[in-house]
């Protein structure tokens, strides 16, 4: 499938540059994923995967449309490898709710790519920092899925 729209390119370039130093500096290897979907009108997202951490590191970019807005939101989680429940998913949006930090990851009804990039790299900056030992494989935090079954 290709790209669909510009906003959806100059995303997937924010995702690469925010995340990069997953690459650089501890080797996950990067996997663009689209999909196509009823639910959404386009989405993107860009699996940075470590097979040693056990760890899937998923930065993700969705536009739809909310009663008369389009949104534009950007996502990031990590999936324990392998995954074999929601104990296995850690939210960074709901890690962050649960410290209060009420963080809003969503552009309504303008892709601003100045915003879009402030939204990934304060994302990218909370994995560099608090959430590091997450993502290397040395701990794990439960109880940040997104909700209760």
């Amino acid at each position: 499938m290709e790209l669909k729209s510009k906003e959806m390119k100059i995303a997937e370039e924010l995702i690469l540059k925010a995340f990069n130093f997953l690459v650089d500096d501890y080797m996950f290897s990067p996997q663009l994923k689209t999909e196509e979907s009823l639910i959404f009108i386009e989405s993107i997202a860009i699996e940075f995967i470590h097979n040693n951490y056990c760890r899937n590191v998923r930065v993700s970019y969705v536009k739809g449309k909310v009663y008369n807005d389009i949104k534009y939101t950007f996502e990031v989680s990590i999936t324990r490898i392998p995954y074999t429940g929601k104990n296995d998913f850690l939210s960074v949006s709901n890690y962050l709710n649960s410290k209060n930090e009420d963080f809003n990851t969503s552009l309504t009804n303008d892709f601003n790519s100045e915003k879009a990039e402030n939204i990934l790299n304060k994302m990218a900056s909370i994995l560099r920092s608090e959430l590091f030992n997450v993502v290397d494989g040395s701990a794990w935090y439960e109880n940040y899925y997104p909700r209760i079954d």
